[in-house]
């Protein structure tokens, strides 16, 4: 049924804890600007990801298996300007692609107790404005080109 809401804008997929992975048939939301997932149990994202080019919003929220939140096409969202990152425990890096982001605005990561570094490609992050790392236990250096980089930092380790 997904493929035929091609005009749609807004798609929340929240507490489907039997979804593994996310249907073929989402590709052809071509207009979506904000895609939001939630407390499912999804093992991977799909390399297609990339092809919903029209994404300005993406948050990964309570997705406790999931060791990768970005396929290699990630870097195909240019309108992408906020990314939300949250209470993904299985994973253990953020992937490289982040600094492919070039509109990227706001970059969100809270609960991530695996991660212990963020990547260097985020220098190129030239856009970033608000950068939100809370509850990241094992992130216990920040890079020094993070402060002329970015305007804003929120740091909370709780």
């Amino acid at each position: 049924m997904l493929r035929h809401l091609t005009e749609l804008r807004t798609l929340e997929i929240s507490e489907c804890r039997d979804l593994r992975y996310l249907p073929e048939s989402m590709r052809s939301l071509t207009c979506l600007h904000m895609l939001l997932i939630d407390r499912c149990n999804l093992c991977v994202l799909p390399e297609w990801l990339g092809e919903l080019q029209s994404l300005q919003d993406l948050r990964f929220l309570n997705l406790p298996i999931i060791t990768s939140i970005a396929p290699q096409s990630i870097q195909r969202l240019t309108c992408l300007q906020v990314l939300h990152i949250m209470s993904c425990h299985a994973l253990q890096q953020l992937p490289e692609q982040l600094g492919e982001l070039c509109s990227l605005r706001g970059l969100h990561i809270y609960d991530l107790p695996g991660v212990t570094c963020l990547p260097e490609s985020m220098q190129r992050l030239t856009s970033l404005q608000w950068l939100t790392l809370i509850c990241c236990d094992a992130l216990t250096q920040l890079p020094e080109w993070l402060e002329t980089n970015v305007q804003s930092i929120t740091v909370m380790i709780v």
